[in-house]
């Protein structure tokens, strides 16, 4: 019995010591990136060729060789129904390509990888996929983090062509070093240089075409290229397929610098010194709140060329106790949007504005909500403790209200019941066997909808 005790402690020692390594932590797992060490590949296939692999196209990226019918296929589909989709997307590259094809050449990544944006991100900035992606080069946090894009509540780096553009190229140069192949260091960008190291194991080749025949890629690869190379063909000669070259309004990150003290709203600032709003936010893609961050001094933000002098005899005039600022308020338990409008004196439909909610039953608890205050004064001084005072203080009203009704014929208790997700008058009345009306009295609601944490009175009876 001790014998099979000692073993049963060896195989749970060993099998923490597999666990402990297997769930490395997310900072370890940065600082390995930051030392150069290889996170993209189940192993490096470039640095040892075996002979049974049959390599071919190490080195450049040229277009000329990854014609065919499937890429013609795609500049078709371009040309026809997605023609107004694509005509968007050329007129977004006029933006950013200036400043992408600068960084590519110093970084030495062939120029026809500057457009990948196109089919990453439609070349928007502030493009999120399903999957968490995010900006022109569609970094995942953990991606990112590696090159050192900081990701938090008000700014993501990944937003910001300026420090993500740099990083795609590094991140390319890594992938191209690894698999000794531009070609492969692209499907490595979609696919994951892991799936792509197996697949050349599988089919022993590294050429593209022998991969896709053999359905060693997922189908998303598979297309990737073709789709790639009808986009780049389009793209270096947007006439010739019947596209417009239209002139963009900025050029980034051309435009002047002006300085900022605390969280103020990009639009305001567009309004007061005459300019698109989504000029601004073309220029300061990062600002992922479309708001300065709160609680800084001398916040650098991008205004068109031409707008600095209006900037500082426009906004930079208006004092700082009348300006529009932001507070960050976390959704605690039992907290509605109307307590939140009551204690901050804000329009619940400014809160729904600013955040981007559609309704006011979208509130969940842990939620980061920001609260637009009018001053900055007033912003500071709003205290944690005040506020949930002002709660209690609320509650106990509803209660004294409650208490304060005739008492039903029947035996009861009293409780307090908190709304959850998916509950409504009728089912809340159908769970506890009172009327939707009785509830509506009991706690002084008008109309028929809830709101998820919203504290109700309820009198239960006993014997149902």
């Amino acid at each position: 019995m001790n014998k099979r005790k000692k073993i049963f402690a060896s195989l749970s020692l060993i099998a923490l010591m597999i666990f402990s390594v297997s769930c490395e932590t997310f900072d370890n797992y940065v600082r390995r990136g930051i030392r150069g060490e290889n996170l993209y590949e189940l192993e490096v296939f470039g640095e040892d060729l075996s002979k049974n692999i049959k390599v071919v196209e190490l080195s450049g990226f040229n277009i000329e060789d990854y014609k065919n019918d499937r890429v013609q296929y795609y500049i078709k589909r371009y040309q026809g129904s997605w023609r107004p989709w694509m005509q968007k997307i050329l007129d977004n590259s006029q933006i950013y390509l200036p400043y992408v094809k600068k960084i590519f050449k110093e970084k030495g990544v062939p120029e026809d990888l500057c457009y990948l944006p196109i089919i990453e991100s439609d070349f928007n900035p502030q493009a999120v996929s399903h999957a968490g992606a995010a900006g022109l080069w569609q970094f995942m946090p953990r991606t990112g983090a590696i090159y050192k894009l900081n990701v938090n509540y008000w700014v993501d780096d990944r937003f910001d062509p300026e420090r993500s553009t740099p990083a795609a190229a590094e991140h390319l140069l890594r992938l191209n070093k690894n698999f000794k192949s531009w070609m492969l260091a692209l499907i490595a960008y979609n696919a994951g240089g892991g799936r792509i190291s197996k697949a050349i194991k599988k089919v022993k080749s590294n050429n593209f075409w022998v991969l896709v025949e053999a359905d060693a890629l997922p189908k998303e690869t598979d297309d990737y290229i073709p789709k790639y190379i009808a986009a780049l063909m389009i793209a270096k000669n947007p006439e010739k397929f019947g596209f417009k070259i239209n002139k963009p309004n900025i050029i980034f990150p051309q435009g002047d610098i002006v300085y900022v003290d605390d969280a103020v709203d990009l639009n305001i600032i567009a309004n007061m010194i005459d300019v698109n709003p989504a000029d601004i936010k073309a220029l300061n893609p990062h600002l992922s709140r479309q708001v300065t961050p709160p609680g800084m001094l001398r916040y650098p933000l991008r205004v068109p060329q031409g707008k600095e002098e209006v900037f500082y005899s426009t906004f930079g005039k208006i004092p700082q106790n009348e300006r529009v600022t932001f507070r960050r308020h976390e959704v605690r338990m039992n907290e509605t949007l109307s307590h939140l409008s009551s204690f901050y004196k804000v329009p619940i439909s400014a809160i729904l504005q600013i955040n981007k909610m559609r309704s006011a039953n979208s509130l969940k608890v842990g939620q980061m909500v920001m609260i637009p205050i009018q001053g900055l004064d007033n912003a500071k001084q709003v205290d944690m403790n005040q506020y949930e005072e002002a709660k209690k203080k609320a509650r106990d009203g509803r209660f004294v209200h409650f208490q304060s009704l005739p008492k039903p014929d029947y035996d009861y208790k009293d409780i307090m019941y908190h709304v959850r997700d998916g509950d409504t008058l009728w089912i809340i009345a159908r769970k506890f066997s009172v009327d939707m009306s009785e509830i509506k009295a009991w706690n002084e609601i008008k109309g028929d909808t809830l709101s998820i944490g919203t504290e109700l009175f309820l009198r239960i009876p006993i014997n149902k």
